[in-house]
C-alpha cells in the first residue's frame, strides 16, 4: 500500500528532571486519511480511511516509541519521516515532535526546540522564509504543539509562549497581530495542545484554558465575536482535547471521552458521552470526521461523526499504550520568604525548571556567594551545552577539578574568558559585574540583539559591551548596583530573564 503523504553535577546546582506531566510516546495518530498506531510488537503500522478491519495494514518502521503525523521517533531517538514510500532519517536525540500544515517542530532530548520548513507568520520564532533542514529555535522546552500556522511551547517552568499567525487572537497577548518574537502567555500549565487556530493549555489543576477560536473561517463582524484574544477558562477536569472546526473531542480525568459541539453563540452546547477507560486520543481526518481512540485495555477504535450522531467501530487491539511521566520540582522553601516577590518567583521557576536547586529540600541559601565555576556550570545547563575536553588553555584548571570542562567549553564558546594571567580561578566567588558579564555573553551567543555600547558607563572598558547589552536586553537596569559578589538570589533574577530570552 501506497503512504502519503553533559550534565554538571555538584552539591548546589544539580540537574533535576523535569516538572511537569509529559506523555512523549504517543501511539496513534493520522496524516490526512493515512491512520499510525504502534503496536506490542514496537513496530509501526499504517492503513488507510477504508481499511476498519486493520486487514491490510502494512508494517513500515520496528522499533518505533511515538508516531505524530506520519513521524516516528525510534528507540534510538532518531526522528524518521515515514509519510513516503521509504522512512527518512530527519534528526537524532529527538524526544517529541509536532507537525502543522507546513512546519515541524522537533524537542530534543536536552530540551532545545528545533524547526523547519515554511516560516509564514514567523510560526517557527526564525528570521528566513523557508528552513528545509532542522535549526535551532529556543531552549529550556518541555513540549511544542504546530497549529496550521502557528507554534506553542511549554517550557520546563511551565510557562506558555506562543508565536506564528495571529489572525484569531491564537497568541493570546491581547490583539491579532502575528509574531515571529515567542510571547509568554501563561504559567502554572503541565501541558498545552494546539488547535487549528487555536491555543489550549492544561494546569496543574486540570483545568483547560483555550485563546483563539474553534471557528477558522469567521471573518467581518463575527471575528471580534467568536475569538477570544487572551485565555480563558473553558472546562474543568480535562486530560486531552482534540479540536477541529466548531467540535472537539475532550478526554476528562476520568477516562471519560466526550464530544463538544459549538455553536456559533454557546461554547458548550451538544455535550454528548462516547465512551469510558479511555487512555488516549488521535487527530482528526483533513475532513475533520474521523478520530482514532485508544482505550486502556490496548484496544483501538474509530470514532466517525455521521449525520445526526456518530458511530465508534473497534478497528483493532494489541496497541501499545502511553506512558505517561509526572515529574514534580516545586520546593517550598522556607528561607526566601523575606525575599522579595521577584527573586521568589525567579527561584521558584529555576527550581521548576531545572536549572537550579536548594541546598537542601527546605533551604536554598539566598544570601549565599556563587563561585566563577558554578555561573559558568549553570550557564552552560541552561543553554543545552555540555564540557568540553581539556582545561581551555587555563594554567590553574587540571583535570581533577570539578569544572575542568566547564572551563574548556566556556572559553570555547566565548563565556569565559579568563584573567590576563590565563586563569580561570573557579573557586573564586564571582561578582556582580563578572556575572553580568558572562550572562550577557550567553545571551549575545544564543541571540542576535541589536544594541550601542555605552561609553559613559561606570565599569571597566572590558565590561562596558557586555553591560551595555545586558541594559540593552532588560537583564539589568541602567542604574544596577554592580559593586560586591553576587548573591544567589541575586543571580536567579537575572538569570530568569535571560531564561525567558533564550
Amino acid at each position: 500500500m501506497k503512504k502519503i503523504v553533559t550534565i554538571f553535577i555538584f552539591f548546589i546546582f544539580c540537574v533535576c528532571e523535569t516538572v511537569y506531566a509529559s506523555n512523549e510516546t504517543d501511539k496513534i495518530s493520522n496524516s490526512n486519511k493515512i491512520f499510525y498506531t504502534i503496536k506490542n510488537d514496537d513496530c509501526l503500522w499504517v492503513f488507510d480511511d477504508n481499511d476498519k478491519e486493520f486487514l491490510s495494514a502494512e508494517k513500515i518502521l520496528d522499533d518505533v516509541v511515538s508516531v505524530s503525523r506520519g513521524y516516528a521517533i525510534t528507540i534510538d531517538n532518531t526522528l524518521w519521516d515515514c509519510t513516503g514510500e521509504q522512512p527518512v532519517k530527519i534528526a537524532d536525540t529527538v524526544k517529541s515532535i509536532s507537525v502543522g500544515y507546513n512546519h515541524v517542530l522537533i524537542v530534543k532530548q536536552d530540551n532545545t526546540l528545533w524547526g523547519y520548513g515554511n516560516n509564514a507568520d514567523g510560526k517557527l520564532g526564525l528570521s528566513e522564509d523557508l528552513y528545509e533542514t532542522p535549526v535551532k529555535i529556543m531552549n529550556n522546552v518541555e513540549k511544542a504543539e504546530a497549529g496550521s500556522d502557528h507554534s506553542i511551547v511549554l517550557k520546563t517552568d511551565g510557562s506558555v509562549w506562543t508565536f506564528g499567525s495571529n489572525l484569531y487572537g491564537q497568541l493570546g497577548y491581547g490583539d491579532i497581530r502575528s509574531s515571529s518574537i515567542p510571547h509568554k502567555i501563561m504559567e502554572n500549565m503541565m501541558d498545552i495542545v494546539a488547535g487549528t487556530s487555536a491555543t489550549f493549555a492544561i494546569d496543574i489543576n486540570n483545568d483547560l484554558f483555550m485563546c483563539g477560536t474553534m471557528f477558522g473561517n469567521a471573518d467581518g463582524n463575527d471575528l471580534d465575536r467568536l475569538i477570544h484574544k487572551t485565555p480563558i477558562k473553558l472546562m474543568e477536569s480535562v486530560k486531552d482535547i482534540s479540536v477541529d472546526y466548531k467540535r472537539s473531542l475532550v478526554l476528562k480525568t476520568d477516562d471519560t471521552l466526550w464530544q463538544y459541539a459549538f455553536s456559533d453563540w454557546n461554547d458548550d452546547v451538544g455535550i454528548v458521552y462516547i465512551s469510558d477507560d479511555v487512555n488516549s486520543i488521535g487527530e482528526w481526518t483533513e475532513n475533520g470526521n474521523k478520530k482514532l481512540v485508544l482505550k486502556n485495555n490496548g484496544e483501538l477504535y474509530m470514532y466517525q461523526l455521521e449525520v445526526g450522531g456518530h458511530t465508534f467501530e473497534k478497528v483493532t487491539e494489541g496497541v501499545k499504550l502511553p506512558i505517561e511521566n509526572y515529574y514534580n520540582n516545586q520546593k517550598n522553601f522556607t528561607d526566601i520568604l523575606s525575599k522579595s516577590e521577584e527573586e521568589q518567583k525567579a527561584i521558584t521557576s529555576l527550581t521548576k525548571a531545572g536549572i537550579i536547586n536548594g541546598v537542601s529540600e527546605t533551604e536554598f541559601s539566598p544570601d549565599k556567594s556563587m563561585t566563577r565555576a558554578e555561573i559558568a556550570a549553570l550557564l552552560l545547563r541552561m543553554t543545552a551545552e555540555e564540557g568540553g575536553t581539556g582545561n581551555g588553555g587555563f594554567y590553574d584548571v587540571s583535570s581533577d577539578d570539578w569544572y575542568c570542562g566547564v572551563a574548556s567549553k566556556s572559553a570555547e564558546l566565548g563565556i569565559v574568558k579568563g584573567f590576563e594571567d590565563n586563569t580561570f580561578r573557579g573557586e573564586d566567588t564571582i561578582s556582580k559585574l563578572q556575572f553580568v558579564s558572562l550572562v550577557s555573553r550567553t545571551l549575545e551567543k544564543e541571540r542576535d540583539y541589536e544594541y550601542k555600547t555605552n561609553d559613559n558607563l561606570s565599569v571597566p572598558d572590558w565590561a562596558k559591551e557586555d553591560v551595555s547589552l545586558a541594559i540593552s536586553a532588560g537583564l539589568i537596569s541602567e542604574n544596577e548596583n554592580l559593586d560586591g559578589d553576587i548573591t544567589r538570589s541575586e543571580a536567579a533574577v537575572i538569570l530568569y530573564k535571560l531564561y525567558d530570552l533564550i
